[in-house]
């Protein structure tokens, strides 16, 4: 037997050897990453989407913004809608809605083209 022979198999055998120092990762660890990242991203569209719907060519302070949506949620708009209403919940909130739709519909596109 060579030397040679019995350096390569001692550097193999070496390197197949299952290591002890390392901790196995845990799959709950990765869920509540995964959980996390959702919350995080999830969060951070409805921020956007308030910021988007604040924005335009009238001006309507962020507060008068989350007053609308939340007399909308909550149901109290049953009397005549002001116009920050009517601005906010039949022109800028469609349009904020569907523009959240058509980038996660391009998201889905461009991860089925790349698989």
């Amino acid at each position: 037997m060579h030397k040679e022979d019995h350096v390569i198999r001692l550097v193999s055998a070496k390197r197949d050897a299952p290591k002890k120092d390392a901790p196995e990762p845990s799959r709950s660890s990765g869920r509540t990453g995964f959980a996390l990242y959702l919350l995080s991203t999830g969060l951070l569209l409805i921020v956007v989407m308030i910021l988007g719907v604040a924005i335009g060519s009238v001006e309507i302070p962020l507060g008068s913004v989350l007053r609308a949506l939340g007399r909308r949620v909550i149901g109290t708009a049953r009397t005549a809608p002001d116009p920050v209403f009517t601005i906010v919940w039949l022109l800028r909130m469609p349009r904020a809605v569907m523009a959240a739709l058509v980038g996660a519909s391009l998201g889905v596109a461009g991860a089925q083209m790349q698989g």
